[in-house]
């Protein structure tokens, strides 16, 4: 009876362990994907507007995410979609030099 009970306790310790490592697989996936929707994207798209903190600050996060998770699997894919590498160009056309020469960097 001991046996049984402690099989259960082992397949269900087993069961519990594997939805944390699940929820924790993809919690940098969905991390992920807000920083770059909502804290990237709506920088990029202020660059050609005056105040240009937000632009130059999204652009320096960018390259900080591209240098430390650029060369794992799926970033790159993920970061310079049509949008976002549209926005890069419009930045690049800035008429703020500082926010020109970082979206140059990319």
């Amino acid at each position: 009876m001991q046996e049984i009970d402690s099989r259960r306790e082992t397949k269900e310790a087993k069961l519990s362990s594997d939805i944390v490592l699940n929820s924790t697989i993809n919690y940098p996936q969905t991390f992920r994907l807000w920083f770059l929707d909502k804290c990237i994207d709506p920088g990029l798209d202020t660059a050609r507007r005056y105040p240009v903190v937000e632009a130059i600050l999204a652009l320096s996060l960018l390259g900080l995410y591209l240098d430390i998770f650029g060369g794992q699997a799926g970033i790159q894919e993920n970061v310079f979609t049509s949008l976002r590498v549209s926005a890069l160009f419009a930045c690049q056309a800035s008429e703020f030099s500082e926010v020109r020469s970082r979206a140059r960097a990319m």
